[in-house]
C-alpha cells in the first residue's frame, strides 16, 4: 500500500481551507487543517504533515511567522 502525503493547511479563512481540502483530497492526498496559529502549534507535530500551506497574516499580521519560529524551534529540539 503506497503512502498518501500529509498536507497541513493553516488558514483563518474557512471557506478557503474547504475548497482546497476537496482539490487534494479528490486527488489522494491526506489533508488536515488549523484555523489559527495556536491551533496549528498545538497540533502539527500530531499530524506529522510532508507539506505545510500556511497564511502568514491571520488573527494578526504576525501569526503566521510565529508557527514558523516554533517550527524552528521544534526542529532544534
Amino acid at each position: 500500500m503506497e503512502k498518501k502525503i500529509k498536507i497541513f493547511m493553516v488558514d483563518d479563512d474557512g471557506d478557503l481551507i474547504q475548497v482546497v481540502k476537496w482539490v487534494f483530497e479528490a486527488e489522494g492526498y491526506e489533508f488536515a487543517s488549523a484555523g489559527s496559529a495556536k491551533e496549528a502549534i498545538t497540533t502539527i507535530d500530531q499530524v506529522n504533515p510532508d507539506l505545510i500551506i500556511l497564511d502568514v497574516m491571520m488573527e494578526d499580521i504576525v501569526a503566521g511567522f510565529r508557527v514558523v519560529n516554533a517550527l524552528r524551534n521544534f526542529e532544534e529540539n
